[in-house]
């Protein structure tokens, strides 16, 4: 069963999430699903995977934010 990071304009899958950095005043939210862009022509091509990644900013959502950090906390307990 999958668990969800409920943000106010978003549902996160927290199955997905590969990897949170933790910066100063911010939060960058690394997911793991690929976006797989290029093309392929005659047997070559050009294949790109960028993943998605969401910025949660202290300032912009102070409320997003702070969801996220006590999420972040309760993972280490757990962990623990």
């Amino acid at each position: 069963m999958a668990n969800f990071l409920k943000l106010s304009k978003i549902c996160i899958n927290t199955n997905h999430i590969r990897i949170i950095n933790i910066l100063q005043s911010k939060y960058e939210i690394k997911l793991s699903i690929p976006n797989i862009e290029g093309f392929i022509l005659a047997g070559s091509g050009k294949i790109d995977t960028n993943y998605h990644a969401i910025d949660i900013c202290e300032k912009e959502s102070n409320e997003d934010y702070n969801i996220v950090k006590n999420w972040i906390k309760i993972q280490d307990y757990n962990s623990k």
